[in-house]
């Protein structure tokens, strides 16, 4: 029989459709869930669903939580609801956004807003250079625009294009003073929030909420749940974000099933469990910076529990590379790359640390990465693939 590969990029352990619904039912039960949520339990307040959304309120300092089935909804929402309070049409978000990267411009389809993008740097990235994360000077420009001043500024956090990379606690308490001295609300981003709150260790999770007027957070991420989001905020922005969401269509006979999963992910990841990932990705890094060079991470210390790996190739080199190492080890280090959208010479891939890859020793990414950097000196020395 042959031995599945050890995949070192698998941060949750992959579940059957039948190991996942065993799964919450046991949740469920362990959460003590006897009946089913109806119509987002907006006039049950005693329900398991209004529990689960004063927990995650509770957790991140703000008076109110909405659980959404999807995150392009919740920002949709979020949006929305900033443009009515304004009488603005236009927002803010940076270049490498979900809303501007991955929703078929959904923002203009569907809630006729505007999209002020913040372009890349025009500085030339160096070769081996990254992308840094969003600044106050982007902010003040894209802000300061007589004839379309935005409703709202969207901040992500950590920004997962750029390999989780943080914005440091003072420069985001002088974006969200400035986007708000001219009349803009400012929205998180926070599909990341639960790897983020970690990175900032000299600040609480209630110092940098309280820098927002709105918040989205994911469940099915780093929490490992089947689906879900949430919207956190005064109980002005969740009143009218109750309305929107049954325009969106959002508002589902029942949303048990991902509900559950979402509540019990959050229970089962506290605080403590994104802090050993991110120390655990820092310590692989380094081992495996100093172990193959030639291998580079954006950013060369992880900021949290997520970075990107630049590889020197082709996706076709790196990847007949990366079978060689695996037929030598038993070890797979990556499962797809793509051309990196910075530098010709290289390819990247997303990596994240999670319940399932933290307790894989050091050694063994060393050794994969070795392989790896061995086959490819080979593989590029042979001119083939391309």
């Amino acid at each position: 029989m042959t031995t599945a590969p050890v995949t070192l990029t698998s941060a949750h352990k992959p579940k059957t459709p039948v190991e996942l619904l065993s799964q919450l039912s046991e949740d469920a039960q362990s959460l003590g869930i006897t009946a089913f949520d109806v119509y987002g339990d907006f006039s049950n307040p005693s329900s398991w669903l209004n529990t689960f959304q004063g927990e995650v309120a509770a957790r991140l300092g703000k008076p109110r939580a909405l659980f959404v089935p999807s995150g392009v909804m919740a920002q949709g929402i979020a949006l929305k609801i900033h443009a009515e309070n304004t009488k603005r049409t236009a927002f803010v978000a940076r270049h490498n956004s979900h809303l501007h990267l991955h929703e078929q411009d959904a923002f203009k389809h569907l809630w006729n807003l505007e999209a002020i993008i913040v372009p890349p740097p025009t500085a030339v990235v160096p070769p081996g250079g990254f992308h840094p994360s969003l600044s106050v000077a982007d902010v003040d420009t894209h802000t300061n625009i007589p004839s379309s001043p935005p409703a709202a500024v969207v901040i992500e956090l950590p920004e997962r294009e750029i390999g989780g990379k943080l914005i440091p606690f003072d420069q985001l308490q002088r974006m969200t003073q400035l986007a708000r001295s001219r009349g803009a609300a400012v929205h998180m981003d926070g599909a990341r929030l639960w790897e983020a709150e970690a990175g900032y260790s000299t600040n609480s999770i209630h110092e940098v909420t309280a820098l927002f007027d709105s918040i989205y957070v994911s469940f099915y991420k780093g929490l490992g749940g089947i689906t879900g989001a949430m919207l956190l905020g005064d109980n002005a922005f969740i009143d009218a974000a109750q309305v929107w969401l049954r325009r969106f269509g959002g508002n589902l006979y029942s949303q048990l099933p991902y509900a559950v999963s979402s509540w019990a992910g959050f229970r089962r990841y506290p605080r403590q469990t994104f802090e050993s990932r991110r120390r655990q990705m820092q310590a692989v890094v380094a081992a495996v910076t100093q172990a193959v060079p030639v291998i580079s991470f954006d950013p060369p210390v992880p900021h949290v529990s997520m970075v990107h790996v630049y590889l020197p190739g082709s996706v076709a080199q790196v990847t007949a590379a990366r079978d060689a190492a695996e037929a030598a080890t038993g070890i797979r280090v990556f499962v797809a790359a793509r051309p990196s959208k910075i530098d010709t010479a290289r390819s990247y891939f997303e990596l994240n640390m999670g319940a399932h890859n933290i307790d894989i020793p050091i050694e063994t990414w060393v050794r994969g990465w070795t392989a790896f950097g061995d086959a490819l000196q080979r593989v590029c020395a042979e001119g083939t693939p391309q």
